[in-house]
This record gives structure tokens, sequence and C-alpha cells, in this order.
């Protein structure tokens, strides 16, 4: 999927955005309200490929929000 505002763009996620998301599974204060539970590097990834995996089995699933500035979720 791919779509595009004056100042974002939305696509699907991919194995590029992994470092940025384990920043933030990482974080106690971002997990907070999410689950409570810190996550490793590598659940980040399984997480991350079973995203990548979705669109291919389902055509949907979660998306990455990109201001066009830095091309950076």
């Amino acid at each position: 999927m791919f779509l595009e505002t004056e100042r974002f763009i939305i696509n699907n996620l991919n194995l590029d955005d992994l470092q940025f998301l384990a920043k933030l599974d990482s974080d106690p204060l971002v997990r907070k309200y999410l689950d409570g539970k810190v996550k490793t590097i590598d659940e980040t990834r399984e997480y991350l490929s079973e995203n990548i995996e979705s669109y291919w089995r389902f055509g949907f699933g979660r998306y990455a929000v990109r201001t066009k500035e830095n091309l950076k979720p």
C-alpha cells in the first residue's frame, strides 16, 4: 500500500524499519502503554516479519507513516 499527503507517506513496513521499531520496543515508557513488556530485537524482528508476511497472505497489515522530510517512520 502507498498513500501520500502533503507531509507524509504511508506505506508498508519493511526490514529497514527494524532498528527504529527495536528502539521503540525496548523503551519501557513506550511499552508501558501497550502491554508493559519490553521486547528484545529478536522479538521485534519476529513481529516485523509477521507483519511483512501479512501483506502477502491477507493483503493488509500494519503500516508506517513517514515524514517526507526524511522518510523516517
